[in-house]
């Protein structure tokens, strides 16, 4: 059975056969580019991810390490006033020998510059912490903000290119870099 059709039928259809064509062939270009950047943004998302538990981990070894500071400044101070009490309690009998006093004001002296060295440590870890802190909120933000782009990328039907590069160099902006919460010591 032969089915005859105008030529300008015929030419009408070929037309639209090709505009449906090269149609298909740019959303198959455009999903190819989708999922690439699907698959780069998931590795960076894990790669955030590792850099977070490498974080956490290095917070939780200040942590320990600020708390035995803690620990060894207040055996210390502790230490430190018992002797000056036993100065002070010298000082006041008559028995006591002027050796006696030199060298218990010398262990004091000791001791006070141990206590400034531990508050220098404090204000060092102090820094580490806070430089911790800032880095761990900054990826945990790309992190945030590459799953938000990923689903809006999976759930749009086009892609704005300039929409992605802005959006992607917005969170170049926080790796690295943002605000974190700023630990002081309590000596200041």
């Amino acid at each position: 059975m032969k089915l005859f059709v105008s030529k300008k039928k015929y030419d009408l259809l070929n037309k639209e056969y090709l505009l449906l064509n090269s149609n298909y062939e740019e959303l198959k270009s455009v999903y190819k580019d989708v999922s690439d950047t699907n698959l780069n943004n998931y590795y960076k998302i894990m790669e955030l991810e590792n850099k977070i538990k490498s974080l956490n981990q290095e917070i939780d070894l200040y942590d320990n390490t600020v708390n035995d500071l803690k620990e060894e400044n207040e055996k210390l101070k502790n230490a430190y006033e018992e002797k000056y009490d036993r100065v002070l309690d010298l000082e006041y009998k008559s028995e006591m020998s002027y050796f006696e006093r030199v060298d218990l004001e010398n262990e004091i002296f000791s001791l006070k510059e141990e206590i400034e060295k531990l508050k220098k440590a404090n204000e060092e870890l102090a820094k580490l912490w806070n430089d911790a802190n800032r880095k761990l909120w900054c990826n945990n933000e790309s992190a945030r903000q590459l799953r938000k782009i990923s689903e809006d990328m999976l759930n749009s039907q086009r892609i704005d290119k300039n929409y992605l590069a802005s959006y992607i160099y917005d969170i170049s902006l926080y790796v690295g870099g943002g605000v974190g919460v700023e630990l002081k010591s309590k000596d200041k």
